[in-house]
């Protein structure tokens, strides 16, 4: 089975992605990171189909609609990246208290 630690095997054994580990994906923690996971607003609304300044209100506002979470989650930057749905849900779940820096 290749050069896999036995947590791998295990995890491809459970077909688990998110327990395989292999390669470095950028910290997603808030939704600014992730939209900034684009090179620019314009790169990332042309990868889902919005408008530019509709991916920078969302910046502004600091979330993505629901809506277009799937849009999000098709490209390959986000698969790239290792952005999966429970990734948009735990930030969507944040409060604003939450994501304050101290």
């Amino acid at each position: 089975m290749g050069n896999f630690s036995s947590k791998d095997r295990l995890a491809l054994r459970f077909k688990d992605r998110l327990s395989y580990s292999g390669g470095m994906a950028p910290q997603i923690n808030s939704f600014r990171a992730l939209i900034e996971l684009w090179e620019t607003r314009e790169a990332m609304a042309a990868d889902i189909g919005a408008k530019p300044s509709t991916v920078s209100k969302w910046w502004q506002r600091g979330s993505i609609p629901a809506e277009w979470w799937a849009p999000v989650l098709a490209t390959h930057i986000a698969f790239k990246s290792k952005v999966r749905a429970e990734t948009l849900i735990e930030l969507a779940a944040r409060t604003p208290e939450t994501e304050a820096t101290p």
